[in-house]
Parts: C-alpha cells; sequence; structure tokens
C-alpha cells in the first residue's frame, strides 16, 4: 500500500510553464451550441447515445441534441421519469441502455419503447446518484454518496467495501470502468476496486482530498481538489502534477489526451504527462471557452471533446477552424422571390420570413427547408397587397406582420391568411394605402411609422391609439424598442427616442457641429446590445450612444467612413455591420475584428441590406434573389467521414454489437443456417446542412448504389457461399456525398455436404461403420446388463430419498420435525450471519392442550393441531421463514429481518389468525377457545452466537407464568408503544429483557 507521505519517493512533476512549440490557444476553438429557449443552461452529466446523439443530464431536465435538434424529455410527458432533476446520466453499451440518475432515484430509458422505466428500493433514498457503470459481464453498478450499488434485474443492492478504520460515514465522490471492465471508486478514504470474487470493494489505495477519477491505457488518474493530479497503476503512484487553480473535473479524448476542468473555469489539455493546451475564456476572442465552469467532459468518436457548462449550455472544441460561406438551398426547383431581401425575421418556431424589394413573401421551414411563397398568393382574403416589402415583425402572440407600400397587414397563423393591419383591434385607424417604413413592438402596443409623416403607437390594451404628424423628411425610417421599452426612431436628419409611454424624451440632429454628436446623413440602422449601448448605423459608419454625458462614440473602420446599413449581434455578444458589398465584426466594446469580403468567397448579388443571427447561431445575409448563411464553426472536412457509421449487425434477428464483437481484421463467418442478416447503420451531422440520405451496395453481389432514402438498415437473405462486404455512405440534400464507410468482411459459408470434405467423411463413416457393426451384437447383451444394474440402482436411490425425508418431516402437519428444525436453524444462523440480518425465533406451546385431548378424544386433537401447522405456514410464508412442529403441541418458526420490529407484526398475525379458527376449548383457563403462549428471541448473529433457543423458551416459560394466551419477547427488544401493553408495566427476565405483551396488540 502506497501512503500519501511516501508521494516523495514517487516522481512529482510540478508543470508551471506552458510549452511554445505545440498546440496554442489560437488553434483550438470552441463553438457555443445553446438553444433558444435557453434551458441548457446548466449542465451536469455528458453521454453519447448509440446513434451518436448526445444527452445532456441538467437540473432542469433531461435532453437529447443530435446536432440539429434539441428533444425535452420531461416527466410530464413521461411519467415513468422519476424526476425532471437529473445528477447523472450514462449510457452503457454493454447493455445497450441508457440510465439516468435522478433527484428522486435512478430510470431506465429504452430507445425500443421511447419508455422509461423506474426503479425502487434504492439503498439511501434521496442520496444524489453519482453515475452508472457496467463490467464485461454487464454487471450494472450505481454509486451515491454513501455507497456503491448493485442492481440485480429488479433493484439495487448495497455492496460492502474494505474498513479502513474510518469511524465516520464514509463519502464516495465518481466511479469509473477502465478498459478492462474492472469498476473502481473513490471515496473519502481513497481509491478501491471492484473484486468479484471477494464480492467487495478491495482498498488499493490510501489518500484524502480526492474529487474526480478517469481511466485510460491501464491507469487510473485521480483529481484531488487541493490541484494534485496522481497517475496509479497496480495500486502504486507513478507520477504527480501540481495543477495551481486546482482540480473540478478529468477525462480522455480519442487522441489520448487528458482535459481537466478548474474549478474557476478554463481548460488544461496534457498529452503523456505535458501541457500542450491552456485554453481560458476571453470576451475578446469569439471562439474561445465561455467563462462559466466545464462540469463535465465527454469525447465522442469523431474527435470532438463535448463540455457541459454550469451556466453557458453546451460547448465543442475544434481543433481547426474554417469560415464557411453558403447559400440557403433551393428545394423542388423553387427560388427565393425576385428583388432585393431587405427584411429576414425568424419566429417563434425557427421558421425563417425573407420580404422582397418587389412585393415577395417566403417561408423557410427551418429543418427540411421548404419554402411557401406568398407573393400574390390568395391564402384567404384579402390576398398580400404591396409591390415592396419593408418591415417584417413577430409580435407577442405569434402574428407576423407584413409592412408593405400598401400598409400594414397580418398574418394569423391559426387561420393561415392575411388581414389588414386595422381589423386587429376596432379603434386602430385604417393605414391602407399608406407605405410602411417600419415597425417595433413595445410591452404595451405597436409602432407603425408611415411615409406621408405619420407614426402610430397602436394600444393592445384598447386605449385610443397615439398619433405623431412629422414632415416627409423627418418622418422615423427606421425604428427600435430598446430593453426599458423606449422607442429609438431615426431617419435621415434626425434620431428621436420616445419613453415606454409615447413622449418624446430627446432628438438628436445629424447636422451638428459638436463633439460627441450625431454624424451627418442620417440614420439606417439601429441596434441595442443587452449592456444597454445603442449601435447606430450611420452614412458615414458606425457610432455608439454612450449616455447623456459621452455622446456618440465614432467607431474606426480599416476602410475609413462607409455607409452601414445592417446591424446584429450574435450570441458571443459580437455585432456584425454590413456596408452593403462586405461585412465587419466588432466585438462587445466596439473593437474591431475582421471583416468578410471577396477574399472568403463572400460575393453576393448586389447589396446586403439586412442581416439576421438565428437560434441555430448562424448570421443570415439578405442580397438580391440570395440569403447567405454564414457558419463561422463547421467540421473539418477530415471529420466528415465518421459521421457516417454502421452501428448495429444482426444474424436470425439475434443482434451482435458491431464495433466490440467484430474486429475489421478478421471476416466474420455466417453458418448455412444462418441464411439471413441485416446491417444498420447512422449518421450524426452537427453542420446543419440539411437532412442525410443513404446509399448501399453489398460488393460481391452487387456493384451499383442502392438509394436508401432515410431507411437506415438492409437485410440480406439466401446468399450464395461466398464474401462480401456491405458499403454505406451518406448524401445530403444538397447532393453533397460522404466519403463511403465499410462493414466488416461476411463469409457465407456453402452447406458442409456439398464440399470435397463432405465425400472424405462419407468415405471414413462407411469404413468405422462397417467396424461398429460387427461390434454391435457383441455390446448389444452387454447393454442390456448395464441398464439392469442402473436401474436396480435407480430404485435404492429413490427408497433412501423417501426414507430421508420422512425422518426430516412429521407426518400430521407436514412441517419440519424436530431433527429438520436443528439442521434448518443451523444453515439460517449462518446466513444471517453473512448477509448481517437480524434472526427471529418464535416458540409456540398451545394452551392447555392436554385438557383438550382428554375431553374433545385425540382425533379432534390432532385435527387442530393440522390447522395450526397450516396457520403457522401461512403467516410463515416467505420462502426464507422455517416452520417446524417442535414436539407434542409445541411448534417453532424462524424470520430474518432487519430488526426486532417485526416480531410485532407476526407475533399479531399468529395470534389473530389461531383467534378466527374459532376452535373452542371450554376447558381452558385462559381463553374459551384454543390459544398460544409465545415466546419470542431476537438476535444478530456474530462469532460467539447467544443461544436463542434458549433465549425464546425463557420467553415462552414466562408467558405461561404470566398467564397464558399472550407473548414475552426476548434479546433485541422491538420498540413496544405503551398502548400494546394495555398499562401492564413490562416483565423482565434476568438474562433476556423479555416483555409481555398483551393478547389483542
Amino acid at each position: 500500500m502506497v501512503h500519501f507521505n511516501r508521494v516523495s519517493r514517487c516522481i512529482i512533476i510540478v508543470l508551471m510553464f506552458f510549452s511554445h512549440d505545440v498546440l496554442n490557444g489560437e488553434e483550438m476553438f470552441f463553438r457555443s451550441h445553446r438553444d433558444p429557449s435557453r434551458q441548457l443552461q446548466s449542465i451536469n452529466s455528458l453521454t453519447i447515445g448509440p446513434r451518436g446523439n448526445i444527452w445532456l443530464g441538467t437540473p432542469h431536465g433531461l435532453f437529447s441534441y443530435n446536432g440539429q435538434q434539441l428533444t425535452a424529455y420531461s416527466q410530464q410527458d413521461y411519467p415513468q421519469l422519476p424526476s425532471d432533476s437529473i445528477t447523472c446520466v450514462n449510457y452503457i453499451s454493454e447493455r445497450d441502455e441508457l440510465w439516468v440518475g435522478t433527484s428522486a432515484g435512478p430510470a431506465l430509458y429504452s430507445f425500443s419503447q421511447d419508455a422509461f422505466f423506474s426503479f425502487s428500493a434504492l439503498v439511501g433514498e434521496g442520496e444524489p446518484l453519482l453515475g452508472f457503470a457496467s463490467t464485461l459481464d454487464r454487471s450494472l453498478f450505481v454509486l451515491t454518496s454513501t455507497a456503491p450499488l448493485l442492481f440485480d434485474g429488479d433493484r439495487f443492492a448495497p455492496i460492502p467495501w474494505e474498513d479502513t478504520g474510518i469511524h465516520e460515514d464514509l463519502i464516495f465522490q465518481a466511479m469509473v470502468v477502465d478498459e478492462s471492465g474492472t469498476i473502481w471508486v473513490l471515496a473519502q478514504d481513497g481509491l478501491k476496486v471492484w473484486d468479484a470474487h471477494q464480492g467487495l470493494f478491495r482498498h488499493v489505495y490510501d489518500f484524502r482530498n480526492g474529487e474526480t477519477l478517469a481511466a485510460s491505457q491501464g491507469s487510473i488518474w485521480i483529481g484531488r481538489s487541493d490541484g494534485l493530479l496522481q497517475k496509479i497503476e497496480s495500486g502504486t503512484l507513478i507520477q504527480s502534477i501540481l495543477i495551481p487553480d486546482g482540480i473540478h473535473s478529468i477525462n480522455w479524448d480519442e487522441e489520448g489526451w487528458l482535459w481537466i476542468a478548474k474549478p474557476n473555469g478554463g481548460i488544461l489539455i496534457f498529452e503523456n504527462g505535458v501541457l500542450r493546451n491552456d485554453c481560458q475564456s476571453d470576451a475578446s476572442h469569439p471562439y474561445k471557452l465561455p467563462a462559466s465552469r466545464v462540469e463535465s467532459i465527454f469525447s465522442d468518436e469523431n474527435g470532438q471533446v463535448w463540455l457541459g457548462t454550469a451556466h453557458d449550455g453546451l460547448w465543442c472544441s475544434y481543433k481547426h477552424l474554417e469560415n464557411h460561406l453558403k447559400y440557403i438551398r433551393r428545394h423542388d426547383g423553387e427560388s427565393l422571390p425576385a428583388g432585393s431581401l431587405d427584411v429576414l425575421l425568424e419566429d417563434r418556431r425557427g421558421d425563417l420570413w425573407a420580404g422582397s424589394s418587389q412585393g415577395g413573401l417566403v417561408r423557410i421551414h427551418r429543418f427540411s427547408g421548404e419554402m411557401s411563397r406568398f407573393e400574390g398568393t390568395p391564402l384567404g382574403f384579402p390576398v398580400l397587397a404591396g409591390k415592396k416589402l419593408c418591415a417584417l415583425m413577430e409580435d407577442s402572440f405569434g402574428r407576423i406582420w407584413v409592412g408593405s407600400d400598401q400598409g400594414p397587414q397580418v398574418y394569423l397563423p391559426q387561420m393561415d391568411t392575411f388581414v389588414p393591419g386595422h381589423v386587429v383591434h376596432p379603434s386602430w385607424p385604417n393605414m391602407e394605402g399608406g407605405a410602411v417604413l417600419a415597425m417595433a413592438e413595445t410591452s404595451g402596443g405597436i409602432w407603425i411609422s408611415l411615409d406621408d409623416g405619420r407614426l402610430f403607437l397602436l394600444p393592445l390594451d384598447g386605449q385610443p391609439p397615439q398619433r405623431f404628424e412629422f414632415s416627409p423628411q423627418e418622418v422615423p425610417q427606421i425604428l427600435l424598442v430598446d430593453r426599458y421599452g423606449s422607442l429609438w426612431a431615426g431617419c435621415s436628419e434626425n434620431l428621436r427616442v420616445f419613453n415606454a409611454s409615447g413622449n418624446l424624451v430627446k432628438t438628436w440632429n445629424s447636422d451638428e457641429k459638436m463633439p460627441q454628436g450625431l454624424p451627418e446623413g442620417g440614420v439606417l440602422a439601429l441596434l441595442s446590445d443587452p449592456k444597454g449601448t445603442l449601435w447606430v448605423g450611420t452614412t458615414s459608419g458606425i457610432v455608439l450612444y454612450r449616455g447623456v454625458d459621452e455622446g456618440f462614440e465614432p467607431l474606426d473602420l480599416p476602410q475609413g467612413t462607409l455607409p452601414m446599413s445592417a446591424l446584429a449581434q450574435d450570441d458571443e455578444g459580437n455585432v456584425w455591420a454590413s456596408d452593403g458589398s462586405q461585412i465587419y465584426l466588432f466585438d462587445a466594446d466596439g473593437t474591431y475584428l475582421h471583416s468578410i469580403g471577396t477574399e472568403d468567397a463572400f460575393q453576393p448579388a448586389g447589396p446586403v441590406k439586412s442581416l439576421l443571427y438565428t437560434s441555430s447561431h448562424g448570421m443570415l445575409l439578405g442580397a438580391i434573389g440570395q440569403i447567405w448563411s454564414y457558419e463561422s464553426l463547421v467540421f473539418p472536412q477530415e471529420k466528415t467521414n465518421p459521421n457516417v457509421f454502421i452501428n448495429e449487425f444482426r444474424v436470425m434477428g439475434e443482434r451482435w454489437n458491431y464495433s466490440s464483437d467484430f474486429p475489421l481484421t478478421s471476416p466474420l463467418r455466417l453458418k448455412p443456417h444462418q441464411n439471413m442478416f441485416t446491417l444498420s447503420f447512422d449518421a450524426v451531422d452537427h453542420s446543419l446542412n440539411g437532412l442525410l440520405r443513404f446509399e448501399y451496395r453489398l460488393l460481391g453481389l452487387e456493384q451499383e448504389w442502392i438509394t436508401a432514402h432515410e431507411a437506415q438498415s438492409v437485410t440480406y437473405a439466401k446468399l450464395p457461399p461466398g464474401h462480401y462486404v456491405l458499403e454505406v455512405r451518406g448524401r445530403r440534400n444538397d447532393e453533397t456525398h460522404f466519403e463511403s464507410v465499410k462493414g466488416p468482411e461476411i463469409v457465407v459459408q456453402p452447406i458442409f455436404w456439398t464440399t470435397p470434405w463432405a465425400l472424405i467423411l462419407y468415405l471414413l463413416m462407411a469404413m468405422i461403420g462397417a467396424g461398429v457393426f460387427v461390434k454391435l451384437r457383441e455390446g448389444k447383451l452387454l447393454k442390456e446388463k448395464v441398464e439392469e444394474l442402473e436401474e436396480a440402482r435407480r430404485c435404492v436411490l429413490e427408497t433412501n430419498h423417501r426414507l430421508e425425508k420422512l425422518t426430516m418431516n412429521d407426518s400430521l402437519t407436514g412441517l419440519l420435525n424436530r431433527r429438520g428444525f436443528d439442521q434448518a436453524l443451523h444453515q439460517t444462523i449462518l446466513t444471517a450471519r453473512r448477509n448481517r440480518l437480524s434472526l427471529t425465533l418464535f416458540m409456540l406451546d398451545v394452551d392447555f392442550f392436554k385438557l383438550y385431548n382428554d375431553n374433545y378424544g385425540h382425533v379432534r386433537g390432532d385435527e387442530a393441531l393440522h390447522q395450526l401447522g397450516s396457520v403457522l405456514s401461512q403467516v410463515f410464508g416467505r420462502s426464507t421463514d422455517i416452520v417446524a412442529r417442535y414436539g407434542g403441541e409445541e411448534f417453532t418458526a424462524l424470520y430474518l429481518g432487519h430488526g426486532a420490529d417485526a416480531s410485532i407484526t407476526m407475533t399479531n398475525q399468529l395470534m389473530t389468525s389461531v383467534q378466527n379458527l374459532g376452535i373452542p376449548h371450554a376447558f381452558s383457563s385462559s381463553s374459551d377457545f384454543l390459544s398460544l403462549s409465545i415466546g419470542v428471541a431476537t438476535i444478530i448473529p456474530g462469532r460467539e452466537d447467544v443461544e436463542v433457543v434458549e433465549l425464546a423458551d425463557q420467553a415462552l416459560y414466562a408467558a405461561k407464568n404470566a398467564g397464558r394466551n399472550r407473548a414475552c419477547f426476548a434479546g433485541i427488544l422491538p420498540d413496544l408503544p405503551e398502548s400494546m401493553v394495555n398499562g401492564t408495566p413490562p416483565q423482565i427476565l434476568p438474562t433476556s429483557h423479555a416483555v409481555v405483551m398483551e393478547e389483542g396488540l
């Protein structure tokens, strides 16, 4: 055993400097995978499912993420899920099961049934579940903070561990399974390993302050809260590394790199004990780690490392970064409307709306890409009017407002129709015929600006509308409602701000010749960021409004002063600005980062006048007849091939795990009767490039690719003998193909009797048969003699078995006799000692049974004893209970349990059942019916067992002396309320502390 005070004898490496000739921070990038509803703010557990989906455990629910869509699993939809507060989630590949730990207990999710199954009887109810793991023999373990447990198919049972002398309750921290299937647990007193032969966790290494655990390449790595990272092999400390900032969690990726999450945020990456990278949060860098602490780390088959953070959701790491610009694809020959797409909108369902300067409107489905055109097409009454669309907005009721040169119109999703804006509320004015310049929604109503100089605030609570009049040169062309509900209205002449009540607060004229004033040329775009800073795009660049005292601050551009016609902000805080031909990127403080232009293959058809950041974390840019989607982080090309994989193989309906059961170095040989097999395949596409289709071919049978469409499996039957290999490739709906992936080599073997070996076998069989035939006659008589002797032996064994049974059982009641009871008592004591259970012995005597026999006759006496035996068998009906006729009118019963409290219930049931028999006994002084005196003794067997028979006999003697028809208890006494003794003070035996209990407890 290596103790902590001997660590100085091991190799201690303290890394205080970073290596400069290896991967640095500028080459490691992290992409956020936040969902629009922000459900994934806190992620405490990650695992990869059977089809590559990522399963996420959060305090607010269980989620599945396939790279495009987030699916929630809540207790409301799945009642068998014990709770929505998830503490851990683990996919157990050996069992093909997803186990979920909740605050209310464990649950199993079935992929085939799409259902949860909950399990109770978990020791330490209410304790947090820390994780699940499985050995190669499919034994399932679960770790709580107080004990490791083993699943027996129905319930979780505690597992003992080797005692190290810690007297207080032991606290467990983590559990991990290594490559050999061995289970390791991290406890308060050190490291323990599962020993299947002894049936306990054996202690292998002493230390304190353990925080987290990981296994790789035959070694166990321990992360401690004091920042010491230790490598253990065969119970011996091999290496120590000091992490000055401490350690919160650790895990390994597919390349053998160790990822260490620090308690206060940030990631350290080690390779072979050498620091490769120090990844920190950097607000000025758009692709660095979040500031939130990393709670869980998991590596997928593609080499990406997924990070679940405490407050910033799900992130994925990349070792390469590529800019990616692409068009939104056309489907089924449909195209976007003609003209400049000046207005873009993403509604609450995730669908994209695009409006054209020539009057067209289109809705693009979020996942399928299907387009719905509304250009002059009647969906109800009236039709979508207008030859130019200038504004799009979704209000808090989910209605889409369309502003055109013919006034505002509203799309009602429930009716699938457009109506004029003024019909939404009877008090609103008719605005048909007026050209809409801009629209915005505040908490109390809708702002609409028209080119004839009118600005309306249309309240939603029935109050009269407010109307403002301006000259055509000063009418607001840009409207923005900030987080305080104030309206910012900009035009070519000035910038105004109205409060939430509709009162004009201040006006800045664009011709002011003063420092910190609004530049000349007018306002082209407005943006209010989460910090409250107002970004203003003008004809001469971008200015930031810092407040009343600081005024407007212009931003520096590398190309000088340019008109900025569109502004948008992503969820990293970066602000995007368009001058029509190029895109400029600024950080949240206004510092210029870089630009995107023709050198980045960005060549839109015409100027870009609209920017929209979507919930899928892409920036959309509207041009003439085009929408460009900028995805700044995508999977590198070399990572594309592993996205398609074969994940299941079935032979004659029997399922095999492809990756573990079939090494690629050896072919799979199918026997002739295994004439049907199925291969299933899947893909995980995180690049958001559309839906996937599959194509396959079976080499050795076919050369042409066969389209599987959305199908994800193929079945072959009755193939001729030969060698075959299934090849699968993915195809997106943009006709982009993945490189193909091949399954295992399959050899269909011929029927044996058609092979040359069969002819040789036939000749050998004929030769052997001739010799056997000669010997058959000689062996026939010998066989008959042997069969006669075997039959005689069998009869003797059966007779002996019947005789032995007669000596162990009572012939009258069918229960064990005295001899059988003595043997059963010895075995029961051993069982109780091995499982640390209590043993309770009940000794029963029929009151005044001799008088019953003398007066009612022995026939009725035997009948009464037979009925008592039946009652005992019913009361003590568990498989572990032992019931015997001890002699004459005496009976005994053995009961295993936890403590002595169950003896009260069993005694009650027994005395009540005997009383319900109603056997008259007029010659008894204790009752009018046949009754029992009972002595009960409870012990916990140890190395020196107390004589339980003697204790029970003393209690029975006390019950008889106290007047019979009652029970006395000895040994470990149950908790008897005062009401149970009917006011009678307990009687204390000299040696056993027995308590007298009256009838009718």
